[in-house]
């Protein structure tokens, strides 16, 4: 009997330090991964929300300590510093980038260029010319057309600016009222429309359209006409 229990004992003995090796060797595993560095900076690639894609491959860093972001090329080389909020393609690729800071849009070129500072809330490029591209500021609730270099093409805002093919722009007031025009800024027609929007390119009367240099619809009365490149109300 007592070299039974001194076996025992020895046994009980040889497997706490089993298990007391196991759990030390666990926590050197746990501890190891815990040590491990986790990448500086997560990178994504920059992907258009519609449209166009870009003509280069460009990326976004966002630092984890900071959690701010920023741009660059294929080659790793900095187009725009990782101090923003946010970077994101916006409906101007694939000219432009859009940065956000302290919930505010601001605009740059894809050499890192700014080109509108950080105080609107949306931007939609002329599919005609990409140096003019329509500006939205919620706190004032209203639009502008602008050039690139700042300049307003029309000197009021407007409720709605609609991009249209071809060089034009629906422009509305607050009572719905809407005008075509074009983005050089020169009136087609007066704000006699109740409404106006753009056509339907997949439309059966496409056809029509092109004969007819129709490049808007409106609204008059209860009637939807069509208005040509001058102005013109074109009928059928």
């Amino acid at each position: 009997m007592p070299i039974l229990s001194k076996l025992c004992y020895a046994g009980f003995f040889l497997l706490l330090v089993f298990l007391v090796a196991c759990n030390n060797q666990t926590e050197g595993k746990h501890e190891e991964k815990i040590n491990t560095p986790a990448p500086e900076k997560l990178v994504k690639p920059l992907e258009t929300i519609i449209g166009e894609p870009y003509k280069e491959q460009l990326f976004t860093k966002t630092n984890r300590l900071t959690r701010k972001m920023g741009l660059y090329n294929a080659d790793n080389e900095e187009i725009i510093p990782p101090i923003y909020d946010e970077i994101f393609s916006g409906f101007v690729n694939p000219h432009y980038v859009v940065v956000v800071e302290n919930g505010q849009y601001g605009l740059f070129d894809l050499k890192g260029n700014r080109i509108f500072e950080s105080i609107y809330n949306g931007f939609v490029l002329a599919p005609a010319d990409s140096s003019i591209i329509s500006a939205y500021q919620f706190s004032k609730e209203n639009w502008v057309l602008l050039k690139t270099n700042g300049e307003r093409v029309f000197p009021e805002a407007y409720s709605k600016i609609i991009q249209l093919q071809k060089g034009f722009v629906v422009l509305q007031k607050e009572d719905l009222s809407s005008a075509l025009a074009n983005i050089s800024g020169e009136p087609i027609t007066g704000f006699d429309f109740s409404s106006m929007g753009g056509l339907n390119e997949n439309s059966p009367d496409a056809e029509w359209y092109e004969e007819n240099d129709v490049v808007a619809s409106a609204t008059s009365g209860l009637e939807t006409i069509f208005i040509n490149s001058k102005g013109e109300v074109v009928k059928r």
